[in-house]
């Protein structure tokens, strides 16, 4: 999801101006114009496996795209101690109110949507303590069974 907000804020037509001002404002980008980018990634190809990364970080988000695209299939959490996520945030955000406040996001808005899953029996835990190559086989087992 990244990547296709990147390339939306490159571009700088009409979505790129709406994803720059909710950014400006300090609101995540919503569900609708997420949804809309991914639909317009994945086309009509429907019978390939997808892994979204760091999406959906809301229910608002979650709902938008299960109405736009469709059901969610299975759902990956990087299960991480605090402590080993304040220090791989410091490559990117320098202050620890950044980092306090991105977590307090999280616990906000994206912890419900684990939640959600969690009641629906789709969520696999990936370990990041384990090596790359644990993870990796973690994941590539999750996305394609």
């Amino acid at each position: 999801v990244h990547d296709l907000v990147l390339n939306e804020l490159k571009e700088g037509a009409d979505v790129g101006k709406e994803i720059s001002q909710s950014i400006e404002d300090g609101h995540e980008i919503s569900g609708r114009i997420i949804t809309d980018l991914i639909k317009r990634r994945i086309g009509d190809d429907h019978d390939t496996t997808y892994v979204i990364n760091g999406f959906p970080n809301s229910m608002d988000q979650l709902m938008a795209f299960e109405a736009g695209v469709g059901e969610i299939g299975a759902v990956m959490f990087a299960d991480c101690p605090e402590a080993s996520m304040k220090e791989r945030m410091k490559a990117t955000m320098v202050l620890e109110k950044e980092q306090t406040a991105h977590l307090e996001r999280f616990w906000l808005k994206t912890y419900p949507v684990l939640e959600y899953f969690r009641a629906l029996e789709k969520v696999t835990a990936i370990d990041t303590t384990a090596s790359k190559d644990k993870m990796l086989a973690t994941i590539k087992r999750i996305a394609w069974e």
